[in-house]
Parts: structure tokens; sequence; C-alpha cells
């Protein structure tokens, strides 16, 4: 006698529709900008791959041909000197988590590392970012007293870990003018406000940015800051302080780089 019951293999019809609807999911996903599990899983295990590396001492192994150390300034503030260098990436992709080392030569070429120790964040380790034959700004801060006399260099390794990314996820930051009185306040103690809208459907952890005043190359006052988390399609405003002087005691307006630091 045949059973009342239905069973639990789908008729083929329902298999067909099913499955249709699945791609048509998936392909709205991909248009509206859908994140995947696996994307959150790729970008949290980036994050903490970095948190672990940070825990060793810089390697910058063989010198990365693609890109060309253009200059490296020294801004030297009250306690404090910023060395900035400035980067182009001479390759036709993007170049990502690049390890470099900033330092000092002395009397007779002996080099001081600045920035080879253990301990410090990634990113004072190592440039987030530089798009396709573009040219960034990084900067490394330290203690005046720890920064010897000497003529600034800089080395850049091969990237750590290759990115597929075919660009760079689209970034826009601009000081603002929310004080009434100016987007920075200069002299000692000086800062610049700023505000980065991520026009991209990849949001950012750990952002970086870097502030400079004055012209390329004679750099009056030069910072960097981070900013936690900025979602996608979201902004976010950040206070940079400064190392230097612009304005009445130095010259320059101040501009600013957000640097990516997550790329898919």
């Amino acid at each position: 006698m045949a059973s009342g019951r239905r069973s639990g293999i789908p008729r083929r019809g329902a298999a067909r529709a099913g499955a249709a609807g699945g791609c048509l999911l998936a392909a709205a996903c991909a248009l509206s900008g859908c994140v995947s599990t696996q994307q959150k899983n790729a970008r949290a295990k980036l994050t903490a791959e970095r948190e672990l590396a940070s825990r060793e001492p810089l390697h910058v192994g063989a010198s990365e041909r693609r890109v060309t150390v253009e200059r490296v300034a020294l801004v030297r503030g009250s306690g404090e000197t910023a060395l900035v260098v400035t980067l182009r990436n001479r390759a036709a992709t993007p170049l990502t988590d690049l390890p470099i080392a900033i330092g000092i030569s002395g009397a007779g070429g002996r080099r001081t590392v600045l920035n080879g120790r253990r301990g410090l964040g990634w990113f004072e380790t190592h440039v987030p970012s530089v798009g396709a034959g573009a040219r960034v700004e990084w900067v490394f801060s330290a203690r005046a007293r720890a920064v010897p006399p000497g003529r600034p260099w800089a080395r850049v390794g091969a990237p750590t870990r290759l990115s597929s990314a075919a660009s760079l996820p689209r970034l826009v930051a601009t000081v603002t003018t929310g004080d009434g009185k100016g987007s920075a306040r200069g002299g000692r103690g000086a800062v610049a406000r700023v505000v980065v809208r991520n026009d991209s459907d990849v949001p950012q952890r750990d952002l970086q940015l870097v502030a400079l005043a004055g012209a390329s190359g004679r750099w009056t006052a030069a910072g960097r800051a981070r900013i936690a988390e900025l979602g996608a399609r979201a902004q976010a405003r950040a206070t940079v302080p400064l190392t230097g002087r612009f304005g009445a005691g130095g010259s320059g307006a101040v501009t600013v780089q957000a640097l990516p630091t997550i790329f898919e």
C-alpha cells in the first residue's frame, strides 16, 4: 500500500527553479557589492598576519626594482623628527605591503636603521599600497634624540604578499575647515583635521593617513595617523598630529593622502 508521505527528494522542476534562483541571487549579490564569507575571512586573515608579523624585526630582503625612492626628507620638530619618503611605482599593477627600511647615513658612511626593531606597527615598517604608476609619500616619526645627524635614506623591498587586485579602492581625503579658523593649526602642536570618504565597496581597517605641508622635497611639517575602521561607502574624520611648522612659522598648504590597507 502506497504511503501518503512525500519524498524528501525535490522534483526536477523544483531543483531547476532552485538552481536558477541561486544563480540570480549570486548575480544580484555581485552587482550590489555583497561581501562573501570568503572575502570576510580573507580580510580578517590579512589583518591577523600583519599583527603577528609586526612582532618580529623588520626584514627587507632584495630591493623592489619596480619602486623608485625619489627622495627622502627630514622634518625636525620640537622633540620629534619625521622622515618623509616619496615613492613611485613603475609597475602596471598596484603594489602592496612593501617592506621599507629607513635611516640615517652618518660620518664615514655608517648607516643607522631607525625602524628595524621588533614591536613596531606593521605600517611603521611597510608601505600599505602604491597604485599602478602612482606616487605616494610615506612618513616615519621618531624621537628627535633617536635620529642622529646625517643624510636620510630609505630602501624598499619586494612585497611580503601579492595582491590580485587590479586596482586600489578609491579613497578621497581632504583637509577640512570645521573649526572656522582653517583646516590645520601651525606651530608647536600642529594638527591637520581631515575627512576621508571611501568610494569603494571594500571596507578599510587600520587605514593610513599622511599629512604634509610645504613643497615636495621641502616639507615644513609632516605627520601620520590611522583610522581604525572605515566602512564601504562611508566617511570618517580624523586628526593628524604634525611634526614641524607651517603657516606663520612655516610655509605651504596642508595636503593629505589616504593609503588603502584592504584591497579586495
